[in-house]
């Protein structure tokens, strides 16, 4: 695998994707709301390492109404998306049920308690939208249905998430996580800030599932302490996490326990103005996921 830009596909012509350069991989026929009623073979169902690459550009557009929609559609129950990165995400989805920019819906509605993987990704959301209306709606920067999932050393900047009416208890959105029911949640973060709600109120309506997220400023102030090294603030738990560069393997070791052989920490938390980043992509610099950041989110949205 190579870092991709999905501008380079041949758009899709006719049929329910019309408009997009790229349609979900995993779906299924018998859904009822928003479940995926039985592992059926439509399901995405195996584990997908990007080996750190990036994928650019992905635009999705459809008008079916469709239980997950991202860049993968629906993913079976314990299988694992790792160390890929997606930028310059665009759906507009206006009937579809479970959004999100990289799983729409990761986890089936008869095991509560297993879920899908994820780890070590980032994604750069510029716009998701979708539909609220009999159904439960779960919208999220990098997964719309996440019950169960377990996150970590993963991220979400998010310009703008649209919901086409108001949304309730049966309902969510968030910048990580549209609904996060049981999830494990580590080392991953998503800005507040940046993230713009449409089409509904903020406030008592919105059920952020994964929490309140941070501030910018909290976010891009992350300096560790300069005499022993440990991480401030909101990322006092975050330095428990190590990374290998070689494999990409991502640990969590002890309070105490010394540092793993050959594996480094795997947030670098930059200084006073930067979002923290993930160390251990060897051809996916600091400094060149940062200024990924920057250029998403001065793409003006719809």
């Amino acid at each position: 695998m190579a870092d991709i830009d999905l501008n380079n596909l041949e758009e899709i012509s006719s049929g329910n994707f019309e408009g997009s350069n790229w349609e979900p991989i995993g779906y299924c026929n018998n859904a009822s709301g928003n479940y995926c009623r039985a592992p059926t073979g439509q399901l995405f169902n195996t584990r997908f390492d990007g080996n750190d690459y990036t994928i650019s550009n992905l635009i999705i557009n459809t008008t079916e109404r469709r239980v997950g929609v991202g860049l993968f559609g629906v993913v079976a129950i314990d299988k694992s998306i790792s160390n890929v990165h997606l930028r310059n995400v665009s759906i507009t989805a206006p009937n579809g049920l479970s959004v999100g920019g990289l799983i729409g819906v990761g986890a089936v509605a008869f095991s509560p308690t297993r879920g899908v993987k994820i780890n070590s990704v980032s994604v750069e959301v510029t716009h998701i939208s979708s539909l609220r209306d009999e159904d439960s709606a779960y919208v999220g920067g990098l997964i719309g249905d996440g019950r169960a999932a377990e996150i970590s050393s993963s991220s979400a900047i998010v310009n703008q998430l649209t919901i086409t009416s108001s949304i309730d208890e049966n309902s969510g959105i968030g910048g990580l996580a549209g609904s996060a029911g049981g999830v494990t949640i580590s080392s991953s973060h998503w800005d507040n800030e940046t993230l713009s709600f449409v089409n509904l109120e903020r406030g008592a309506d919105i059920i952020l599932a994964e929490g309140p997220g941070q501030t910018t400023p909290a976010l891009k102030n992350p300096t560790a302490n300069p005499d022993d090294g440990t991480f401030p603030g909101i990322y006092a738990d975050w330095d428990n996490g190590y990374c290998n560069p070689t494999t990409g393997e991502y640990m969590t070791v002890a309070d105490g326990d010394s540092e793993p052989d050959g594996f480094q920490r795997a947030w670098n938390l930059g200084g006073t103005n930067d979002y923290p980043v993930l160390n251990c992509f060897p051809i996916f610099t600091p400094a060149e996921q940062r200024a990924a950041i920057t250029r998403v989110l001065a793409i003006p949205t719809p």
